[in-house]
């Protein structure tokens, strides 16, 4: 006796068998197996019939393999050459035109995509075993024409493109300062990523989102790759334990980072006036009524644009600092709202 679930994805008559599926399996009755999947992640929508020139006239609609249907003994699959899914969470153009797509962090985590001459391809864990995860969740293209995304788990990668494939580095507890979620801060931890910017000097800045003991806030990467963890002054009262959820960053035309929170941290910006190794003359400081009018810390995004205005995505609207230099000597921005 074979048992189905309780949820029955499709039924369907042929006039000469009855078929029943339900989301990883389908049944000819009485009792016949046609196809089992006991994948999680490659669920059977439902079932429909087929052209009489197929071998068997029953198609499977599947969450991720597409078409599927049986040809003597063997499941085929008919697949369109599209993007794995479309939840889109973040998107990056690349140096060559190419389009890169991240997706989201939970059970729909589908990996990234590129658009590249009219052609997708998906880079998921099973084709690529190095990114360990597919919940990748941001995503930004580099001057050098790499790629970089952050996930939500695994550490940050890095895709440098190599004849027609690309060299996969995953960044993480094991081989860079990036640290995870644990009770030391240290070890194999989930390690949660906020976005990734690379400047003009091919130094690529990385944000380890979310809370930790001795964490790793902000890691900055030059082009041979060395890396360096940057933190703020303690003056500054940001960061501490469960008081770091930065997500995005931007870097302006004079080098100034510019860190937004989901979470309605501070707003912040950093300098390292081009002296990774010596922290001493950074600049570091906060956005507040001291210096804005900016009237929310919630920030969605942020980006810089061809006129070196800082703009910034929030729960209150867009805002633009026209003069972002200002911060540079603690002079007051102009914000347009």
């Amino acid at each position: 006796v074979i048992q189905m679930d309780t949820t029955i994805t499709g039924v369907l008559s042929t006039g000469t068998a009855l078929y029943v599926s339900d989301l990883n399996k389908a049944i000819q009755f009485p009792d016949i197996t046609i196809y089992h999947e006991a994948s999680v992640t490659n669920l059977l929508n439902g079932i429909t019939l087929l052209p009489a020139s197929f071998p068997q006239r029953l198609g499977l609609l599947l969450t991720q393999k597409g078409l599927g249907y049986r040809s003597s003994s063997n499941i085929e699959y008919i697949v369109p050459n599209s993007p794995q899914s479309n939840l889109f969470m973040d998107m990056a153009v690349a140096t060559d035109g190419s389009l890169w797509a991240s997706t989201i962090r939970d059970f729909a985590a589908s990996g990234f995509f590129r658009l590249h001459e009219g052609s997708w391809t998906n880079f998921m864990r099973t084709t690529y075993p190095a990114l360990e995860t597919d919940a990748y969740v941001q995503i930004s293209a580099a001057p050098d024409g790499s790629i970089w995304s952050s996930s939500w788990g695994a550490g940050v990668a890095h895709l440098v493109p190599h004849a027609d494939t690309f060299a996969v580095t995953l960044y993480n507890t094991t081989n860079s300062p990036v640290k995870g979620i644990s009770s030391s801060g240290s070890g194999t931890g989930f390690e949660v990523m906020g976005e990734t910017v690379t400047d003009a000097n091919g130094v690529t800045w990385i944000l380890n989102h979310i809370e930790q003991v001795s964490r790793a806030y902000l890691i900055a990467r030059d082009k041979d790759g060395t890396f360096y963890t940057i933190s703020p002054p303690a003056s500054l009262s940001v960061g501490g334990e469960n008081n770091w959820y930065y997500n995005y960053i931007a870097i302006d035309a004079a080098g100034t980072k510019w860190l937004g929170s989901l979470a309605g941290n501070e707003i912040i910006y950093f300098n390292d006036r081009g002296t990774l190794s010596d922290q001493s003359d950074d600049i570091w400081g906060r956005i507040d009524a001291t210096n804005t009018s900016l009237s929310t810390k919630n920030v969605n995004g942020i980006a810089v644009d061809k006129n070196g205005a800082v703009w910034l995505a929030t729960d209150k609207g867009v805002y633009v600092l026209d003069n972002p230099t200002a911060v540079l000597t603690k002079s007051r921005l102009f914000t347009r709202n």
